[in-house]
């Protein structure tokens, strides 16, 4: 080769990347001396630049028995830094390998001394734990240099890589590392699975494994695999499994459960602590439980969202308490509109019920829903909570809405009109000459009594609808507020409604806009009139 070795040469790195230590550049016409991996892959990079040439080289490889690093299946014991307890080599990359069987984890405990050339950030030498994820990347968990010994550390699954990498430079006592396997952990996806070490085959004696799910404020739902089996006696006393929810108490225990029945799926609040325990002797298939991590109540403070009871597939939720809050901008109010409605229908609404309050938890009661129901709620100012619960047995669909924030009484959206004469329009909030988009609005109209309404209409523009069924955009006249009142009429399009005499001194006015093709809108005008020429409603 090339005598200059910026420009042709040989370069081998201690390991199997490209940032593993550099044991030599080579070039010239001398043979390097034999090369000897401190692990299981050397790197081997050959470079040429555009000009000169030479016969090249020509290299053998051989398996020695002797390095570090490699793939470790037994279920305990020691990874040591090269001649630990004696200083380690320079430019070593050692790289091990921790797989158990399903079902257990890998507990590394840092033993006896500690001793890797220290700096701030870890980038000379240094051991990394990574832990393995399931679309087959690698996640760091421990970067440790210096004399302090790192804290015990149990993976998150059952495959661990350890690596240990020096540079050329000053070097110290190494590590002890102790492996040995673990079971349990604390499972915080919205799913997943849970099964007993090695399942379905034979799980180990003396086990004793804790499995946390979710967190407070949320509700777990379990459903057993029915492939189900932990030695069985009367008082499940050898090996069983119980099941805990909130706090580890006797009154939150539910089991111990062995035999080969599986327990029933249920949903509980979290967290979910399950226990594994088993004795010294006999060991059977073990179990499989499958989760689901179900959010129930939040703060809310986008301007659109969706409120839903907790759902699950297993069972109807038997114990529910959630809050939901929603909180709008300072000049906005919240409008709630419900899907599908279906909690239990009782007296008063004692047992399922759906509380909703204007303004935060203590604030004035809007209703108290149970049965079904399709209503819709608009707070008067910028906040509205939500409280369900649930204490029946009664299957239901539990309850979906979707809220949006719009505006409200304060910026001219709706409201109650006491007086015989008065106007009503749309919002143009922005003054761009078009009403807003997503508007609920409602004005109650109530006139002089034993008089009827004088309806006229000034300007109409609303967006139309296709053979004027007026589903997009509308304004909507009733003859009162009840839902059962009757309809006027309602109206869309660019043609003006002619005037109209109501039958009563009271008029429901009812505003809705969607989120596109926002028009002019509208102005109408209302006067109370004397009743004795008019016998119904009729337009002029």
């Amino acid at each position: 080769m090339e005598d200059n070795c910026d420009k042709d040469y040989i370069l081998v790195r201690n390991g199997q990347n490209m940032f593993s230590p550099v044991i030599g550049r080579f070039c010239g016409t001398h043979n390097p001396a034999p090369i000897t991996s401190s692990g299981y892959a050397l790197t081997v990079i050959f470079h040429t630049d555009a000009y000169g040439t030479a016969p090249g080289v020509k290299m053998h490889t051989v398996d020695v028995q002797r390095g570090c690093g490699g793939l470790i299946h037994m279920t305990k014991g020691n990874i040591t830094s090269p001649k630990y307890p004696s200083r380690y080599d320079n430019d070593v990359e050692c790289v091990w390998t921790i797989e158990f069987v399903p079902g257990y984890r890998v507990k590394l405990e840092f033993a006896g001394r500690f001793d890797i050339e220290m700096d701030d950030s870890c980038s000379k030498d240094y051991v990394i734990v990574e832990d393995f994820n399931d679309d087959g990347t690698w996640t760091e968990a421990i970067k440790k240099c210096g004399p302090a010994n790192p804290e015990p550390y149990i993976s998150k699954n059952r495959k661990v890589r350890i690596t240990f990498h020096t540079n050329d430079r000053i070097n110290g006592d190494g590590f002890n590392i102790v492996y040995s396997t673990a079971c349990g952990g604390n499972f915080t996806s919205p799913t997943g699975e849970i099964f007993s070490p090695n399942y379905p085959n034979s799980y180990g004696n003396t086990l004793n494994c804790t499995y946390t799910i979710g967190g407070p404020f949320q509700y777990i739902s379990l459903s057993f695999e029915s492939h189900f089996s932990i030695e069985s006696n009367n008082e499940c006393s050898y090996d069983y499994l119980k099941i805990y929810h909130g706090n580890i108490t006797n009154s939150t225990e539910q089991g111990p459960y062995c035999g080969s029945e599986a327990p029933a799926p249920r949903t509980l609040v979290g967290p979910v602590t399950m226990r594994f325990v088993t004795d010294y002797s006999y060991n059977t298939d073990g179990f499989k439980v499958n989760y689901e991590i179900l959010n129930c109540g939040s703060t809310l403070t986008e301007p659109t969202g969706v409120i839903s009871s907790p759902k699950t597939s297993a069972e109807y939720l038997k114990e529910v308490d959630c809050t939901w809050q929603i909180i709008a901008p300072i000049n906005r109010v919240i409008v709630l509109k419900f899907s599908n409605f279906d909690l239990e229908l009782t007296y008063r609404c004692w047992h399922d019920y759906l509380e909703i309050r204007d303004g935060l938890d203590t604030g004035p009661l809007i209703g108290k829903m149970c049965g079904n129901s399709t209503t819709i709620v608009k707070s008067t100012g910028n906040i509205l909570t939500l409280k369900l619960h649930i204490s029946s047995s009664r299957p239901a669909k539990g309850f979906s809405s979707f809220y949006h924030t719009t505006y409200g009484i304060n910026q001219g959206c709706g409201g109650t009109l006491n007086t015989s004469s008065g106007e009503i329009q749309s919002l143009d909030a922005d003054s761009d000459g078009f009403y807003e988009p997503n508007l609920d609005c409602s004005w109650l109209v109530q006139g002089d009594i034993d008089q009827v309404l004088r309806v006229t209409f000034d300007r109409f523009d609303v967006e139309p609808s296709r053979n004027g069924t007026c589903v997009y955009d509308f304004v909507e006249l009733r003859e009162d507020i009840r839902p059962d009142s009757a309809i006027i009429g309602r109206y869309c399009g660019s043609s003006v409604p002619t005037a109209m005499i109501t039958s009563g001194s009271r008029l429901y006015v009812i505003l809705h806009t969607d989120e596109k093709n926002n028009k002019a809108g509208f102005k109408l005008r209302f006067q109370s009139v004397a009743c004795k020429y008019y016998l119904s409603i009729y337009v002029l």
